[in-house]
């Protein structure tokens, strides 16, 4: 399955070991995000070195999760960027709906206003768990 995923569950997953670290790590799917995630995470790296659990893995860490996902070019989605702005409120989440709208693909997020709108398919952890079959 290919899926589109926000900030806001690659950084859980990159945070703790968890249900969101064991989708992102599997073979059932494979992740996209636009390109400008990666500069996203590192405006905010200071802040997650603090909260993770041993700082000495860090650096290792967020290497391996990055190799997990396809960092796409905004050249890639450009065109739907209008489209993706009418389907959410804010306007840090419009390339994230730019690059599911263009891919024909579901973002996976933690966002609730995300599933107020119909074009796009949006799976929260919980639902990506049903979906893929994990126990």
């Amino acid at each position: 399955m290919r899926l589109v995923i926000d900030a806001n569950p690659f950084i859980s997953g990159f945070l703790r070991d968890s249900a969101t670290r064991k989708i992102m790590l599997s073979e059932k799917i494979q992740l996209y995000s636009p390109d400008w995630m990666k500069d996203e995470f590192e405006r905010n790296e200071e802040g997650l070195k603090k909260k993770f659990p041993a700082s000495a893995d860090f650096a290792e860490t967020k290497k391996i999760l990055f190799s997990f996902v396809t960092l796409v070019p905004a050249a890639y989605y450009e065109e739907l960027l209008e489209d993706a702005r009418n389907l959410t409120p804010h306007s840090k989440d419009v390339p994230y709906f730019a690059l599911a709208l263009q891919m024909k693909c579901p973002l996976w997020s933690a966002e609730k206003e995300f599933k107020k709108q119909s074009r796009a398919k949006i799976f929260s952890t919980a639902e990506l768990l049903k979906e893929l079959h994990f126990h």
